[in-house]
């Protein structure tokens, strides 16, 4: 039996989606040789262990929504593709913001996740600027998770961390609904 070509892709796709946040593993499997663009796996601290299979099981369970929902297949499909564009914004935003590149001598460009709210130790790497860049006191800091919560409250991280990995999950989960519930071309028999 040979499966039509738009339901073929659907499961790959549909898979790819669902793997993707394995790629927060990369640095684990490989002794930190490689690891995964901060835009396909999100810098989130040491939490990675656990988070990325996690992220791994949510994608999948939204993706399967779509046939618990009693809605018709282009209302949920909509609504899917409404919610990824609203989670892509989310994610892109918070990409943006909050995750800051910093070379470093060995290893290249390093990404981390900084706060939103600094802290007094943050004005003593550089007394004499009023604002110095979040990449300035990622470099006075550190990289390590401890470091970064010196420069900005703890809470601050671990909430941008939280909304990091909600609008990361909500973006492929949503793409992965997308896809299952997509119209596909019904062939008369």
């Amino acid at each position: 039996m040979k499966w039509p070509e738009k339901l073929r892709f659907g499961w790959i796709a549909r898979g790819v989606l669902v793997l993707l946040p394995l790629a927060g593993y990369l640095p684990s499997l490989t002794k930190n040789a490689l690891s995964a663009p901060h835009i396909l796996w999100p810098p989130i601290g040491s939490v990675v262990e656990y988070a990325s299979g996690i992220a791994t099981v949510f994608v999948g369970l939204i993706g399967s929504l779509s046939k618990l929902s009693r809605r018709s297949p282009d209302m949920v499909f909509k609504a899917a593709v409404l919610a990824a564009f609203l989670a892509l914004f989310a994610y892109g935003f918070l990409l943006s913001t909050y995750v800051k590149g910093v070379e470093t001598p060995n290893n290249g460009t390093q990404y981390r996740t900084v706060g939103t709210e600094r802290t007094g130790l943050a004005k003593v790497c550089y007394p004499n600027e009023s604002n110095p860049s979040d990449e300035e006191l990622l470099k006075c800091g550190g990289l390590n998770d401890g470091d970064i919560e010196r420069m900005w409250t703890p809470s601050s991280v671990r909430w941008v961390r939280f909304d990091l990995f909600l609008s990361y999950v909500a973006l492929l989960g949503s793409l992965n609904l997308a896809i299952a519930a997509a119209p596909r071309s019904r062939t008369k028999s």
